[in-house]
């Protein structure tokens, strides 16, 4: 196993050697560094961090046998065979990181590091890669660049987790090689427990589960899942869905995202979902986010917040083209830029509160 650093390679067996002088490393790369060698080490449980998106950032200790379980069991879905090569662009610091490592030595991969950035395909890949990992706003800056879409068409398989992927990123992905996966998990379940295909054969709108991961839902349809991973225990998440089978179900929203505007509930993230189709008709590229504000009359109101500039009027025919009449938000507030968490995903709450309405 070979980790290619940004300024330098090195046997990852050698990191029982290293110092931090012997030569220099981008801080994702020391994180990564120190926790190869604790992993050599034969540490028997790792502490990570949450992001903080959903809720209070906090530090979670899970044993090291469930992070071996979690990485076959991608493994074994996507069918990485042992020594291929491992492409490293996201922060190791939380678990969609972490987890690539994980699998790396595991599977005896070779490591190839970039830096964490908003397109860690801005400069050519020397190698095709067989496993790589990326938020949605990497993949949505990438398909903005050719050449990035011609680095993209290098790796074979790719994972993309910590948010929604919209359909017009999804559009785009029709015509490479590239195996592109949607994630679903989260820390406490060790990184995904399941996997939707968005392009090529198999291409589906249900995630379906890794290894012996098994769902079903409580009265609230909150997705419940049981597996190794979770040591056999159920665990609630936050997270709606409609369940079709014991392995396979359709996501819907956050359980905590859900707007009750004059006694009607509303997921964001379906409003979000057909604004998306909307601006991607209209060739409109701009983030944005849907979520809710207290109102007197209605409880709360929908609101639309943007980052950048958007024409009002074309905005306006969008939104009334593309919404049932009870979906169109009531206000719209623009943001020079999102504030975004470690891992890259928008911080929605802290992101409204430094806006103001137009």
């Amino acid at each position: 196993m070979i980790l290619h650093f940004e300024n330098k390679s090195i046997a990852s067996i050698d990191l029982q050697k290293w110092k931090n002088k012997d030569f220099f490393l981008s801080a994702n790369e020391k994180i990564a560094a120190n926790f190869i060698k604790d992993w050599y080490s034969g540490r028997k449980a790792f502490v990570l961090q949450t992001s903080g998106s959903t809720g209070i950032p906090k530090q979670i200790t899970i044993k090291r046998e469930l992070l071996e379980i979690s990485a076959q069991n991608t493994l074994n879905a996507l069918e990485i065979p042992e020594g291929s090569k491992a492409l490293i662009c996201i922060n190791t610091k939380y678990i969609g990181g972490t987890m690539m490592l994980v699998r790396a030595l595991h599977n005896s991969m070779d490591m190839y590091f970039r830096s964490v950035s908003s397109n860690p395909l801005d400069e050519s890949l020397d190698e095709e890669i067989d496993l790589c990992a990326m938020v949605p706003l990497q993949l949505n800056e990438i398909i903005q660049n050719p050449h990035s879409m011609e680095q993209l068409a290098k790796i074979k398989n790719l994972l993309i987790g910590g948010g929604t992927v919209s359909d017009r990123i999804v559009e785009r992905l029709q015509d490479i090689p590239t195996n592109v996966y949607h994630t679903y998990g989260m820390t406490e379940t060790i990184s995904h427990v399941a996997l939707r295909k968005l392009n090529g054969p198999g291409t589906s709108q249900y995630f379906k589960a890794v290894g012996d991961n098994t769902f079903k839902t409580n009265d609230h349809n909150q997705l419940i899942i049981s597996g190794a991973v979770t040591e056999s225990k159920e665990l609630i998440t936050n997270d709606i869905v409609n369940l079709i089978n014991l392995h396979e179900f359709e996501w819907m929203g956050r359980f905590d995202n859900v707007i009750n505007s004059g006694g009607v509930k509303f997921f964001p993230e379906q409003i979000e979902r057909k604004i998306s189709v909307a601006f991607s008709d209209n060739n409109i590229t701009n983030q944005f986010f849907i979520t809710a504000e207290k109102d007197d009359k209605f409880g709360e109101i929908i609101v639309l917040a943007i980052e950048g500039e958007v024409s009002g009027n074309i905005l306006s025919d969008i939104l009334k083209s593309s919404l049932d009449k009870y979906e169109i938000p009531k206000k719209v507030y623009f943001a020079t830029e999102f504030i975004q968490t470690e891992t890259g995903k928008i911080n929605r709450s802290k992101t409204i509160a430094t806006i103001n309405e137009i």
